[in-house]
């Protein structure tokens, strides 16, 4: 009896590594779906970058959603899948969203991204909490390119 206790000591192990393999592979299939769209090198406005960073985003699923602003004024916002406490509203206005996304096409389209959080003062009405990308991958469509890479 005793010679079997190595045996199950190694079921929990055994489980474990299986478990994992489907996580890395669960992955690779997200990285397959998503490209990778450069970051402007142009920086936030100086106010948004000296605001106190609240919150860390890594590698986040979202939705890209076109937000009319005004008449015939519209803008780009990310809608995250998890919401912070520290957030204004439930969108990020985003002050570094790279150019090949402020379109009409960018309308509800999925995307993984990474990112700072950064505070709301209390006396501001914005559209959304001020973020600062640092990284973006958008979901790509069968036959279709990413307009930038």
């Amino acid at each position: 009896m005793k010679a079997h206790h190595w045996l199950l000591a190694l079921i929990p192990f055994l489980i474990t590594l299986y478990g994992c393999s489907e996580d890395v592979s669960d992955a690779q299939q997200i990285d397959e779906n998503y490209a990778n769209i450069s970051l402007s090198e142009a920086d936030c406005d100086p106010l948004i970058e000296k605001r106190k960073t609240v919150d860390r985003y890594k590698n986040e699923q979202g939705e890209l959603q076109l937000v009319e602003v005004g008449m015939d004024e519209w803008q780009v916002v990310i809608v995250p899948k998890r919401f912070s406490k520290y957030m204004y509203s439930g969108t990020f206005q985003v002050c570094n969203l790279p150019d090949t996304l402020t379109d009409e096409a960018s309308n509800k389209r999925e995307v993984i991204f990474s990112g700072l959080l950064k505070e709301v003062y209390p006396t501001e009405n914005m559209l959304g909490s001020p973020f600062k990308l640092t990284s973006i991958k958008v979901k790509t469509t069968k036959g279709s390119t990413p307009a930038s890479k």
